[in-house]
């Protein structure tokens, strides 16, 4: 089987905008991943897909033709929530 895919920034809170970097411990493996339950696409380091709405889940797996795929790991992404500014009138 395939090693399972690392993606980059890890699953949680993030910015709006962000980009995905992925690895897969399977060195020949090819990675797939799909955004909010779109198509597969293929992972391609110099286009590395972004995060353009939040919430989102990216599913990924990799799979090299020869291993079996491996397993499919979801991900699931919030907007970064930013504190409350606190105004000080007169300092």
């Amino acid at each position: 089987m395939c090693g399972y895919v690392k993606v980059s920034p890890v699953a949680g809170e993030v910015a709006l905008g962000e980009t995905l970097s992925m690895t897969s411990a399977t060195a020949d493996a090819k990675i797939y991943y799909s955004i909010n339950g779109g198509e597969y696409a293929e992972y391609n380091a110099e286009s590395k897909p972004v995060l353009d709405t939040l919430p989102s889940v990216v599913r990924v797996y990799s799979s090299n033709g020869t291993l079996a795929d491996s397993i499919v790991i979801n991900n699931y992404y919030t907007q970064l929530k930013c504190e409350g500014v606190k105004a000080k009138p007169n300092g």
